[in-house]
């Protein structure tokens, strides 16, 4: 039991890290109001390179705080929290 939640607490800390990367990428924003609410970035283009590369930056730099198992890791994750959230345009609680 106690691996599941450890591969479940890395998943999270992971899918975070993506977000993280998304939001300084401008990628993805945060509504002022519902800090929870992720959407379309203003800047966003569809193009995930910058955020891509920032990841392979900080792996590479072994700044990825022990979440990523590897590079593919990161970059999928990145890839999951983009396409589950730039399709929404504005926070959706506003």
């Amino acid at each position: 039991m106690g691996s599941a939640k450890d591969e479940l607490e890395k998943a999270e800390g992971l899918r975070q890290h993506a977000i993280d990367i998304l939001l300084r990428t401008g990628n993805l924003e945060t509504c002022e109001d519902h800090e929870d609410a992720l959407f379309a970035g203003e800047n966003d283009d569809g193009d995930l390179t910058p955020a891509y590369k920032i990841a392979n930056a900080e792996y590479t730099a072994e700044q990825t705080d022990g979440t990523a198992h590897g590079r593919r890791d990161i970059t999928d994750a990145i890839k999951a929290a983009y396409e589950d959230n730039s399709g929404i345009d504005q926070c959706p609680y506003c």
